[in-house]
């Protein structure tokens, strides 16, 4: 007998309030305050170190007015000290918003603005990028031995802010979502016990903390009393992640499912183990490929947790452990986690029969507060539960479109609008095409979605220039939009069209769009030394497109992060050498990248004669 969907992760009867996230936090350095808390390089910090280096700072954020309902931005690079500043702001009260240092400084002041932050929390290097007449607080290792170790008094009750999380909107705002304590708890309470953490497992921290699933990596990870083993490469090679979960015997590794896809591709067509040590690996962010899964299976053996979650009910909402699969079965989103409802309706706001496609909408513990600052957006997007839930229960219009299996489990559909995920982040073209038409020479701009060569969505964007005379160009117009948004959002494609398509009612065409022109940006001469041939060849097999030249720019062939991953592990096998992703950022032309390599491998240019 089918379950119906309305009883999926129906909500128990009401139960104590749990504490606020740093009083459970206490309770567990409390509880072993010698153990490793967090693994970073060559350095280990005990959970008494943790709470003591926290404390220090969360003293100086007091002192500057941190508190409950007050926002404190994070712009630190990745390592420990982020960490501690995150366990800080918790412990002084406040909300922590977190920055991406690389950002445009355009767009770390919007975010920020838009979530009135009080501070930021930063470095005497970065500091200068946070812009004029903020209040900025810089990490000063001499002033923070002159503070107290001493705790903080808990000033945040379990319904105040814990963090603020940014995601796309169509209308080319960014979102600012709040998520309270109580959401925080539950969620890092239910992820501890789907994963079984125990004081003896060792958790890799890969997510930028501007991604809600650092949140599922840190604080499950320190409830349960294990390590963290924090990845300071923002943009890891596959054999960087591998080197570190096996020199740090890592047992828990959560990734993006994308990140995974590619991962477990190396691992298969190479025949390479997984480290001996992992075993469970945490996915989520897309839909996982089911023939993916099933090599997996049968090449590891290591069980997956596939989860499906937005950022607006607090990370992970749905998880399972898929059974043996195969090529041809669809790897399903799960069942809600604990604390956590789940209903798909139709267009007229009723329940759906169980395997009829309907909106999945989410409710319970885990739903945040709503937009900041937003309460119009709030308000269309978190709506009432008609459904039996408690007075003044919300549910949270995904906009996805599921249905449920036969045994329960509910399985993805696609979107309802023209939301994406690109590489495991929510992306809305419109938001993108709001970006592009800002530029002087482009008079209007639509963003479409298409399936990128290698798999998955990328971004096409089609541009009609303001002035036909002088036109635009594509650098030109990549430029702009990465002072602008993350690369994630950076059109994988342009097309200088003379005028967007339109229906009869006005609106962009979709169907008589044009394909975009794949072809090399250059058409200059042809690779002059073998390792400019050889890397030439990497690009055009993952690029999917023949003559690459040496002045050609990778991110301006379609080349995007992930790819630049699989290149560098296409390097390490080719040239034995291990080349880290920052570079091509550097040098993302083919010459002066394969100047880098030679120069590594101390050899020099061989031109043809």
């Amino acid at each position: 007998m089918t379950v119906p969907v309305a009883a999926l992760g129906r909500p128990g009867p009401a139960e104590p309030s749990p504490p606020p996230l740093d009083v459970l936090l206490h309770q567990r350095i409390d509880h072993s305050p010698g153990a490793v808390a967090i693994r970073c390089d060559d350095e280990s910090v005990s959970y008494a170190e943790l709470d003591a280096r926290a404390a220090r700072l969360a003293h100086r954020l007091r002192d500057l007015g941190a508190g409950p309902e007050r926002v404190v931005g994070l712009c630190l690079p990745r390592g420990v000290d982020l960490i501690v500043a995150v366990l800080a702001v918790l412990k002084a009260g406040a909300a922590y918003l977190p920055l991406d240092p690389a950002a445009p400084s355009a767009r770390r002041a919007e975010l920020l603005d838009e979530a009135n932050t009080s501070f930021v929390v930063t470095t005497p290097a970065l500091s200068t990028g946070i812009g004029p007449g903020r209040p900025v607080l810089t990490l000063d290792p001499a002033d923070a031995r002159d503070r107290p170790a001493s705790r903080v008094e808990s000033y945040a009750d379990i319904d105040n802010l814990a963090y603020v999380i940014y995601t796309s909107g169509s209308t080319g705002r960014p979102k600012p979502v709040g998520v309270t304590h109580r959401s925080l708890v539950n969620h890092a309470q239910r992820l501890r016990e789907l994963c079984d953490l125990t004081g003896t497992d060792r958790v890799l921290q890969f997510a930028s903390l501007t991604f809600d699933a650092a949140a599922e990596e840190i604080f499950p990870t320190w409830l349960a009393g294990a390590a963290l083993v924090l990845l300071t490469d923002p943009v890891p090679a596959t054999h960087v992640v591998e080197r570190l979960v096996r020199d740090h015997q890592v047992s828990v590794v959560n990734l993006p499912t994308a990140y995974w896809h590619q991962w477990a591709d190396e691992l298969i067509t190479q025949g390479r183990s997984l480290p001996a040590g992992v075993r469970l690996i945490v996915i989520g962010g897309e839909a996982a490929s089911a023939a993916v899964l099933s090599r997996w299976q049968r090449h590891t053996g290591v069980p997956i947790l596939n989860t499906y979650g937005v950022t607006e009910a607090t990370i992970s909402n749905l998880a399972t452990r898929p059974g043996p699969s195969t090529p041809e079965t669809t790897v399903s989103l799960g069942r809600p986690i604990g604390g956590t409802t789940a209903h798909l309706v139709g267009t007229d706001g009723r329940r759906v029969p169980a395997g009829a496609p309907g909106e999945l909408l989410i409710g319970g513990v885990g739903l945040a507060r709503g937009y900041l600052n937003r309460p119009a957006l709030t308000a269309e997007r978190f709506v009432p539960d008609p459904f039996g839930g408690r007075p003044g229960a919300r549910l949270y219009r995904s906009g996805d479109l599921a249905r449920q299996r036969p045994d329960g489990e509910l399985d993805f559909l696609g979107r309802l609008d023209d939301q994406v995920k690109i590489r495991g982040q929510r992306v809305e073209p419109g938001e993108v095409a709001a970006a592009v038409a800002t530029h002087p020479g482009v008079r209007s701009a639509y963003v479409a979605v298409r399936e990128a060569p290698a798999g998955g969505a990328q971004l096409i964007a089609y541009v009609v220039a303001a002035d036909p005379a002088t036109g635009v160009t594509e650098p030109d117009l990549r430029r702009h939009v990465a002072d602008r948004l993350p690369t994630a959002m950076i059109p994988a494609g342009w097309c200088l069209v003379d005028a967007l398509p339109l229906t009869a009612h006005g609106k962009v065409d979709r169907a008589q769009l044009p394909d975009p022109v794949a072809g090399p940006a250059t058409a200059g001469q042809a690779p002059t030394t073998a390792v400019e041939r050889a890397l030439a060849t990497i690009w055009g097999d993952l690029l999917e497109r023949g003559g690459v030249g040496p002045d050609d720019d990778f991110f301006d062939l379609g080349g995007h992060s992930l790819l630049a991953i699989a290149m560098m592990s296409r390097i390490a096998s080719t040239f034995d050498l291990a080349v880290p992703v920052a570079v091509l950022f550097d040098y993302p032309k083919l010459a002066d990248l394969a100047a880098v390599i030679a120069d590594s491998l101390d050899e020099l240019p061989e031109t043809d004669a």
